[in-house]
């Protein structure tokens, strides 16, 4: 059933060369394909933790629409630096754990196109509250939204 998913969403998505890719491996990000022939993509900046702030991950524009997996788990990412998440149409998986985004992050998560078909978001040890969290459950009812 997750394979079908993957596929689904690599449907009509044409494979890219590994050089555009270059400005978020730039920035300290790793990126994986999910496959060897697959278009979509896995990134994280974990390897750069505190150095990975809002500029840095904002690197990842250019291959929005490819990523499914986004581990920003440690980083310095900001509220407002999620904005870059709304072009991140396939993004299923959301790790933002032990990051200092809080309530007004997740409403920029909330307002995103197809969120509600997300698999998990990762918000352990964030800047969220009870509150932000439940509605961010509420307008993602599909998801796996963990928090604690």
């Amino acid at each position: 059933e997750i394979q079908e998913g993957y596929k689904s969403l690599a449907e009509g998505v044409e494979l890219q060369d590994d050089a555009i890719w270059e400005p978020v491996t730039a920035a300290g990000g790793r990126v994986a394909r999910l496959a060897r022939t697959s278009p979509l993509l896995s990134i994280d900046f974990r390897l750069t933790s505190e150095d990975a702030n809002d500029e840095a991950i904002g690197s990842i524009g250019a291959v929005a629409p490819f990523i499914v997996h986004l581990d920003l788990s440690k980083t310095a990412i900001t509220d407002s630096g999620l904005s870059v998440l709304t072009e991140t149409p396939n993004l299923v998986r959301l790790n933002l754990s032990q990051s200092a985004v809080g309530d007004t992050g997740l409403k920029q998560l909330k307002g995103l196109g197809g969120l509600s078909n997300r698999e998990s978001v990762y918000l352990w040890k964030t800047g969220a509250t009870e509150a932000g969290v439940k509605k961010l459950r509420q307008a993602l009812p599909n998801a796996k939204v963990n928090f604690k």
